[in-house]
């Protein structure tokens, strides 16, 4: 069936159909909707009282374009019980065999998800494939789908109803609908910052869960990681954890926008505030969740954090990838006119990090890449034995050639690469490995004649600087390097190599997700479960 044509010269807005959406005007929102859901009444007639139920989520219609529109879906509206059965996939024109034999291949692969997210994850699939044989209107992405979210294109439509020749991106979201229009929520744009948006009141909330040892996701609610249970799934929840674990009550009205939460925040006491403040900054220099004012995408500071993300930056714990041109042109300026100056002298540094990662995790790779964008960091050396790892059972075994692929994996810097580990001799003939000590010999190495050379470890390990010192002192050869320091890292707290084998031993697939980013969970456990 031939789709409804999408003009592909317009690249503007979603990200999942690239080339044919727009940024939709304020005033085409409403039509648009409004068509969005009576096309959906066609398809399902049974359920045409349903779809204007539907809520819209984030800054849709509270200024003058929207990059996309995203809906919150009751799973309650949706079904009686909030959950899926054969009865009810009839009523939506899905065959009940049907629906149950894709539950049953998605069991399968997903070895950890509930019984209720499968068949949540199937009954989208199925509706999404209906609909693209059934619409000339709706076209949906079959490949991004998820237990609680659903991806659809659909034409815009002015103020006259008239069908625009390009698209918008209309996102499901689906669950309790309580939590999803608190964690969704954005209050009207800034006037004085107008980059400051919705997202940036949400990843304060998720770094002040995050800096007190909890998680938190759209969709899920907020999970105690020490426990493993969720502990808060509405609105009243998560304001009274929040206000526990920073002993200061929290109002609705101090979640309405970054401003006011921040507010509220200095009232918390010291380390709570910084330890807060530290990792929402960790999260917007890592993302770029804004458009500058010249229009390319950029992570945008809120200008009352610009001086403590400054001093960051200048310790090297901020990388300033991702700084906007325009809107933060201090910050821009120093970062780039530091790394002008590491251009245009000697002082480019070697850092090199011994250790074991088997297997890699977040925490692992926080490090190296802080190490790898200081300015003056000219490359990485990472050390790596090929002793294997394993998990409790011994079921889960990590070699370095499963270590190597798990980092590939991941996003590290351009300028990681991962030195030779040498056979070392005993007495009796065998052979052993110490990376520690082929990171040390790194300073002896002709090859590093005048370079400068340093270690690199977390803040947690103070230790490795001295060892590093003390060891490379005691050599009885010239030492061709010069040895130099850099500042640690300060990467995310409580990530153990062994819990993470333990983790992929259990089939545990949601506590993978606490050690690697969720988009390469599924296929970093496979690689660790091959045999």
């Amino acid at each position: 069936m031939i789709k409804v044509r999408i003009n592909k010269s317009l690249m503007e807005g979603g990200n999942v159909f690239a080339g044919k959406t727009a940024s939709i005007p304020i005033d085409f929102i409403r039509p648009t909707i409004k068509e969005y859901y009576k096309e959906l009444s066609r398809l399902f007639p049974q359920h045409a009282d349903k779809f204007p139920n539907f809520q819209a989520l984030g800054s849709v219609g509270k200024k003058d374009m929207s990059g996309d529109i995203d809906l919150a879906v009751d799973v309650n509206v949706m079904f009686p019980d909030g959950e899926v059965n054969p009865e009810d996939v009839e009523t939506w024109n899905i065959p009940a065999e049907l629906w149950t034999a894709k539950v049953s291949a998605l069991a399968k692969r997903a070895k950890t998800a509930s019984a209720t997210e499968l068949g949540w994850k199937a009954f989208l699939q199925l509706l999404a494939d209906y609909i693209n044989k059934n619409s000339d209107l709706i076209e949906t992405d079959l490949k991004k789908i998820q237990s609680g979210q659903m991806f659809s294109l659909f034409p815009q439509f002015n103020a006259q109803g008239q069908q625009q020749d390009i698209g918008v991106q209309i996102d499901w979201m689906i669950g309790n609908l309580d939590w999803l229009t608190f964690s969704y929520f954005s209050d009207v744009p800034s006037e004085e910052e107008p980059l400051l948006k919705g997202l940036h009141r949400t990843q304060l909330i998720h770094a002040l869960i995050l800096a007190k040892d909890h998680s938190f996701s759209h969709t899920k609610g907020v999970k105690d990681k020490s426990t493993g249970e969720v502990v808060a799934f509405t609105k009243d929840e998560i304001l009274s954890l929040l206000s526990g674990l920073y002993g200061v009550p929290l109002s609705l009205e101090d979640t309405n926008n970054f401003s006011s939460l921040f507010s509220w925040l200095q009232q918390a006491n010291d380390r709570d505030r910084k330890r807060a403040i530290f990792a929402y900054l960790k999260i917007l220099d890592t993302t770029r969740g804004n458009k500058d004012l010249n229009g390319e995408r950029c992570g945008y500071i809120p200008k009352a954090l610009e001086q403590t993300y400054l001093s960051l930056l200048n310790s090297g714990q901020m990388t300033g990838k991702f700084l906007c041109q325009e809107a933060n042109p201090t910050l821009w300026a120093a970062k780039n006119n530091s790394l002008k100056e590491s251009l245009n002298n000697e002082e480019k540094i070697t850092v090199v990090i011994p250790g074991g990662f088997k297997p890699p995790h977040r925490g692992h790779v926080e490090m190296i890449n802080h190490f790898a964008n200081l300015p003056n960091v000219e490359q990485v050396i990472v050390f790596t034995g090929s002793t294997p790892r394993q998990s409790a059972d011994g079921s889960v075994i990590v070699t370095a050639e499963k270590a190597k692929k798990l980092f590939d994996l991941f996003d590290l810097a351009p300028n990681v690469i991962f030195g030779d580990v040498s056979q070392r001799f005993k007495k009796d003939g065998s052979t052993y490995e110490n990376p520690f000590m082929d990171a040390v010999m790194v300073l002896f190495d002709e090859n590093f004649r005048g370079k400068n050379v340093a270690i690199g470890h977390p803040t947690k390990d103070p230790s490795y600087a001295g060892r590093f010192r003390k060891i490379s002192s005691y050599l009885k050869q010239e030492m061709q390097a010069n040895l130099v320091e850099v500042p640690p890292a300060d990467t995310t707290d409580g990530l153990s190599a062994t819990d993470l084998r333990n983790a992929v031993q259990n089939n545990d697939l949601e506590k993978l997700k606490e050690f690697v980013p969720p988009e390469i969970a599924e296929k970093y456990f496979q690689i660790l479960t091959k045999k």
